[in-house]
């Protein structure tokens, strides 16, 4: 009776060590598994999926492959798994950051060229002699304007600017052969007015002239 209760405090410590050693044992997910998941988050807002489409697959791929060992609770072989795609997850936000820039720098360009077409075309008075193709041409560049508002749409809103420069430059082709057209059309009806004008003239003198001589007046004919 005595051994066992000399026994019993080491039994005691002999638990609360167990305990404490599987408490510590217990699986928690490695801190490289959560950077990788966090560093692809930031890289899609960063419109990684626009900009760095490509590269961003390869790198989903990887960290699914990853991810799966963590669900599985192969924690080891995920951060084993996770190390070498962090590297890549930075990289790929700085690929998507500079694609985005460029793409940024020529939409801007694009939508500074849409000026001279715009301004042409209403010189031209297309939102009258084309009004229905410079109203087109009005609503595309308001499109790109809308685009140019979100990072992720910036080679977008440039493809839209292009578009309505192009729309914009036939708008006032049109305008000016329509103008053209009515111009024509006016001289027509003025030269055809001239002419009617003449003739009635023409007949009127005659009138005038057998009312006068009655008797000796005689209408050619042939």
């Amino acid at each position: 009776m005595r051994r066992m209760l000399r026994l019993a405090p080491a039994v005691l410590v002999l638990g609360v060590v167990l305990v404490v050693g599987l408490t510590g044992c217990s699986k928690q997910l490695p801190q490289q598994v959560t950077d990788v998941n966090r560093g692809l988050s930031s890289a899609k807002d960063a419109c990684a999926s626009v900009y760095a489409e490509q590269e961003l697959q390869a790198v989903e791929k990887q960290a699914q492959s990853m991810n799966d060992l963590a669900d599985d609770g192969k924690y080891r072989k995920a951060r084993k798994a996770a190390e070498p795609l962090l590297s890549q997850v930075e990289g790929l936000s700085g690929t998507a950051a500079t694609a985005r820039d460029q793409a940024k720098s020529e939409a801007e360009a694009a939508m500074a060229a849409t000026s001279a077409p715009f301004d042409a075309a209403r010189g031209a008075e297309a939102g009258t002699y084309a009004s229905k193709e410079f109203a087109a041409a009005e609503a595309k560049l308001a499109q790109a304007r809308s685009a140019m508002n979100d990072p992720c749409r910036y080679r977008e809103a440039g493809a839209l600017a292009a578009e309505a420069s192009k729309m914009a430059a036939a708008a006032g082709d049109a305008a000016v052969a329509e103008k053209e057209r009515v111009e024509r059309e006016r001289k027509l009806a003025e030269e055809k007015r001239k002419r009617e004008e003449e003739a009635r003239r023409l007949k009127e003198e005659e009138e005038k002239k057998r009312k006068m001589f009655p008797s000796s007046y005689t209408v050619a004919r042939g």
